[in-house]
């Protein structure tokens, strides 16, 4: 299926995005997809189609990611930022919708959901995410003291010019490592993320966003939210994904009252290695929850 390339247009600036419909006005249940860290709404390429015949799917670039703004010069990137522009972009819906985030996206679709209590928020589905990274409280002046420090180094190097890479499969081979995961399916994302000057590839990202958090939320913030979450939470995590994921989870699933979790074969970025089985997975959590929300409507 075709997808649209959209604008969504926010406060202060619009938001690249991918969509099933051509627009955001007509009422449709709708299935809102949140990238991870430094990836951008291509981290679902081959999960989008095969979702879209069924309902509308949306992935949109947060901002300094993939095809979306940067923000100002002289502002970061905040976990807590995040949330305000996933707030607007959920205004644009006048319709039913479950958050699928990977990794940073279901970080932002757990805290939102325990912060919002929107009507139309029928379901998480979170990929290789139990919620907000927690900090111990006494590591709170040691992360205070990075962050300033790396903030410092980068208003001092923020004009260093980047020599790119020579062609678009350099940047391809450098994510595959990283990821640990074939070249072919890291493609779309790198595609995405990349732009061409001078005859050179650059990240499009904006630098600013590999710089570390001055705050985080501590085991009873992350706590106190996701108690608040009255819908159901579907969560997939890879079995060579992140083992403090595992870990995470054992104490925070019983915070919550709706809640069932899969392992499935892969690395953190397991939906690009396996799209059918997540897809067909997502599609099953979807159609249940929207219809429950089709059977209450009809016995109003």
């Amino acid at each position: 299926m075709q997808l649209h390339e959209l604008l969504l247009p926010l406060a202060d600036y619009s938001l690249a995005a991918r969509s099933s419909t051509p627009d955001l006005a007509a009422e449709q249940p709708t299935l809102v997809f949140l990238h991870g860290w430094q990836d951008n709404a291509n981290s679902f390429a081959p999960i989008l189609p095969q979702l879209a015949p069924h309902f509308r799917v949306l992935a949109f670039d947060f901002p300094g990611h993939g095809l979306s703004p940067h923000r100002s010069e002289h502002c970061y990137y905040p976990f807590v930022d995040y949330l305000d522009e996933l707030q607007q972009v959920l205004s644009l819906l006048a319709s039913p919708y479950i958050l699928v985030g990977h990794s940073m996206g279901g970080m932002l679709a757990a805290t939102y959901a325990g912060l919002c209590q929107d009507e139309n928020l029928k379901g998480l589905v979170l990929l290789e995410s139990t919620g907000p990274i927690a900090d111990s409280p006494d590591l709170a002046v040691e992360r205070l003291q990075k962050g300033l420090k790396a903030r410092q180094k980068w208003r001092k190097q923020r004009h260093k010019v980047h020599r790119g890479y020579e062609t678009m499969d350099f940047a391809i081979a450098q994510r595959s490592r990283i990821n640990r995961i074939d070249p072919v399916q890291i493609t779309p994302l790198v595609e995405r993320a990349l732009e061409c000057r001078q005859g050179r590839w650059f990240w499009r990202h904006d630098r600013k966003t590999a710089l570390p958090s001055l705050t985080r939320f501590t085991e009873p913030q992350v706590e106190s939210i996701l108690r608040q979450i009255q819908v159901p939470i579907f969560t997939l995590l890879a079995e060579q994904g992140y083992d403090w994921l595992k870990q995470d989870l054992k104490l925070r699933k019983t915070w919550l009252h709706a809640f069932e979790c899969e392992i499935l074969a892969g690395c953190h970025h397991f939906h690009l290695q396996c799209p059918d089985l997540v897809s067909a997975k997502i599609l099953a959590f979807a159609a249940q929850n929207f219809a429950q929300e089709t059977t209450e409507k009809a016995s109003k």
